[in-house]
Parts: structure tokens; C-alpha cells; sequence
């Protein structure tokens, strides 16, 4: 196999080559390494193994430069899982080309998000899990596989009379990060800056790649999800509620409406994005509605130590009640200047 190591962004016909792999998704495409790339400064580098010039491997991979975290190969950031696109797996050549690459570009470390293909003795860096659910049965066969919580909560929903609506205006983007921000402060974490949700809308929304979907009670809007796809495939991508209004079930209703959406226009699947394991009821919340979960495994490449290494989940701890107690100005700001660092 031959490498090549390419800029998608600059590369003609990139999202016809990936959606040629049966394991593509949404965040293969050019579109989400252009929001990243835009968004935070960060350099695509995407390697491509190719035999007779057809592409058979694919890993993308973003170099993040920071004085804070140091030079990294990330795939990809702020991404759920980014498992490399295969038509024929190459184990020895995928690992030894990226720690190769590596090596020569000073990368402190490489975080590779989702593989499925791994020798046994490669330890995992974090676990998580992802929840699918398969499109094609159709509306009333899908409903049927819902737990009946689910099925309680859509109808709770239904005779609060919510109205829910399907957007691509921008002025719907202000309403989604304000709950957004909202949320963010109640799970104790930053929100990310508004300016990546600005492109996430000129690259995505307005292209039609997507949708803010918005539940309304009585003239005010109380939840909402950004939903994107690509293909055939579509991804819960990003969820905000306001708290107060929490016992109207409007997730529940969202979520339903977006399936329906979905099943009409000939979608084959809707994935429910990544859950941490150490939160059962979002786990839970999931599962209710007919989906198959599955495990995500991360790995990280530590090239001063020239091996694999554990890594510790820094979403939960003792910050996140420090940010809690912050104001949302404060709170964006360091979103701001934090985010891009982390990646």
C-alpha cells in the first residue's frame, strides 16, 4: 500500500471518495474538517493508503499545535468516534505509518477516536458507548420498539400541546446557544464558542446538511437538538434544554419527531451520539428507544514513551463545580480561550 497524506479541504470529489466506504459517517466529511479546521486553527492532515490510486484506508486525523497541550494528532477532535474508513484493513501499515508520521512532526501524542481493528495488546486509552438505531423497518414497526417510558413520555409531551419546528435560520441558531449555554453551566462545563457554531451553521445548517430542531410551549422556546447528516446516516449531534421546563418531556418529543423526519426521507440510520458509561439515565434515555448500543474504544500513542497509554475521563471532577458557581459571560469566555487547546 502507498501513503499519502492529504488536505481534504483541497481535495476534489472528497466526500463522493469517502461515502464509497460501507463505515462512513458524518464526521469523515469535508464539511466537519472545515468547521474543525476553521473553528479552532487546526491542520487536516488525512492519510490515505492507496493501492492502483484507489483509496483502501483512510484515517483523519487533525494536527493540534498548542503551548498548552503540545503538538497532537487527534482524530478528531470534538469528534464522538472517527474510526478509519476500510475497504481492506492493513494493521501493520496503519500503525506504523501514523507513528512513523508522528514521530517526524513532533506529535507529543496520537488519539485515534473508535477503532475496531486493534492488536490484543493494545490497551484502550477510554471507553465509551454509541447507540444506533436502523431506520429502514419504518414508523409504526419502530414505535413499537420503544420501552414504554419512552412511549409514556412522547405522549406526556403530545398533550402539552408542544410544538415542535424544523429550522435553518440563523436567528434559530441564537435560540439553540442560549439553551446550549444554559446547559453547559448545569453540567458544569464551558460552552463551546459561538464562533464554531457559526460555521457548524454556514457549513452545515444553511447548506442543509442539518437542522435545528426546536420545541415551543406557549411562544417560548424550551429545547432543542442540532441534527446533521451525511449519506444516509444522520447524528444527534447537539441537545440543549432550559431546566424549568424539564417535566414537559420535550426531548422526548424532539427526538421522535426527528425519527419520523428521518424514516420519510428514506434514512437508513439515526446515531444517538456518545455517552459516557459513568451516566446511566442518558445511557438509559437511549436504549428506551430501540437502539443498538456498541463500544467505542479511544487510543492514545504516547511518543516520549514509545507506547499506548490509559488515559483519565477529565469531563467529571472537581471543576465542574467551580464552573458551575461562574457567570455564563465568564463561562464563554473561557470556552473561548480554553477549547481550542483541548481538542
Amino acid at each position: 500500500m502507498k501513503l499519502q497524506v492529504v488536505n481534504p479541504l483541497e481535495t476534489a470529489d472528497w466526500d463522493h471518495t469517502v461515502l464509497s466506504f460501507k463505515n462512513y459517517s458524518f464526521f469523515h466529511s469535508q464539511a466537519w474538517g472545515r468547521i474543525l479546521s476553521e473553528s479552532y486553527g487546526y491542520k487536516p492532515s488525512y492519510f490515505c493508503w492507496t493501492v492502483n490510486d484507489l483509496y483502501h484506508q483512510i484515517a483523519a486525523v487533525m494536527e493540534i499545535n498548542s503551548f498548552i497541550t503540545g503538538r497532537r494528532g487527534v482524530s478528531l477532535p470534538f469528534t464522538d468516534e472517527c474510526e478509519p474508513l476500510v475497504h481492506q484493513v492493513s494493521e501493520n501499515h496503519f500503525f506504523k505509518d501514523l507513528i512513523e508520521y508522528g514521530q517526524l512532526s513532533s506529535w507529543k501524542t496520537l488519539e485515534l477516536r473508535g477503532l475496531t481493528f486493534t492488536p490484543e495488546n493494545i490497551p484502550s486509552s477510554e471507553i465509551y458507548l454509541g447507540h444506533t438505531l436502523t431506520l429502514n423497518p419504518g414508523v409504526e414497526f419502530l414505535y413499537s420498539g420503544f420501552r414504554n417510558t419512552t412511549k409514556n413520555n412522547i405522549k406526556k409531551a403530545l398533550r402539552k400541546k408542544l410544538q415542535i419546528i424544523f429550522s435553518n435560520s440563523y436567528d434559530s441558531l441564537k435560540i439553540f446557544y442560549r439553551l446550549n449555554c444554559l446547559t453547559r453551566k448545569r453540567h458544569g462545563l464551558p460552552p463551546q464558542p459561538f464562533q464554531f457554531f457559526h460555521n457548524l451553521y454556514k457549513h452545515i445548517i444553511h447548506q442543509e446538511k442539518g437542522f435545528i430542531v426546536l420545541a415551543s410551549y406557549k411562544e417560548k422556546i424550551v429545547a432543542g437538538i442540532i441534527v446533521v447528516h451525511f449519506g444516509r446516516r444522520a447524528i444527534l449531534k447537539y441537545n440543549a434544554s432550559d431546566y424549568v421546563y424539564k417535566n414537559l418531556n420535550a426531548n422526548y418529543l424532539l427526538v421522535w419527531e426527528i425519527i419520523q423526519h428521518y424514516v420519510k426521507n428514506g434514512f437508513e440510520s439515526l446515531n444517538f451520539g456518545r455517552t459516557n458509561i459513568h451516566v446511566p439515565g442518558l445511557k438509559e434515555f437511549k436504549i428506551g428507544w430501540g437502539s443498538k448500543e456498541y463500544m467505542i474504544k479511544y487510543y492514545k500513542y504516547n511518543f516520549r514513551d514509545k507506547a499506548f497509554i490509559s488515559a483519565q475521563n477529565k469531563e467529571f471532577g472537581f471543576h465542574n463545580a467551580i464552573f458551575r458557581k461562574l457567570n455564563l459571560s465568564l463561562l464563554k469566555w473561557i470556552g473561548e480561550k480554553l477549547y481550542k487547546h483541548v481538542g
